[in-house]
C-alpha cells in the first residue's frame, strides 16, 4: 500500500511539472520565429509518443530551480501595452 499512495505522489508531481514545463517552454519561446514550430512539435511528440513528456517535466523542473523564464524575460524589452482608439 505504501508503494501505491508514493505511486500516486510521484504522478501528481510529475503532471504539475510537466505543467509548468510546457508554460515555461511557451514563456521562452515567445518571441521566436520558429515558436509555433517547436511548441507543435512538442506537443505533437508527447501526445503521439508519450515518454517526452519526462523531459518537459524535468525542463519544468529546471525552470522552478533556477528560473529559466525569469532570465529570459530579463533579456527581452517589456511588453508594450494595447493600445485602444
Amino acid at each position: 500500500m505504501p508503494g501505491f499512495v508514493a505511486a500516486i505522489g510521484v504522478a501528481v508531481l510529475a503532471v504539475a511539472y510537466a505543467i509548468a514545463g510546457f508554460s515555461a517552454l511557451h514563456a521562452i519561446t515567445r518571441n521566436t520565429g520558429a515558436r509555433t514550430w517547436l511548441l507543435a512539435s512538442a506537443w505533437a511528440s508527447v501526445i503521439l509518443l508519450g515518454w517526452p513528456l519526462l523531459f518537459v517535466a524535468m525542463f519544468g523542473v529546471a525552470d522552478s530551480l533556477f528560473d529559466l523564464r525569469g532570465k529570459v524575460a530579463a533579456r527581452k524589452p517589456p511588453f508594450t501595452p494595447i493600445q485602444r482608439n
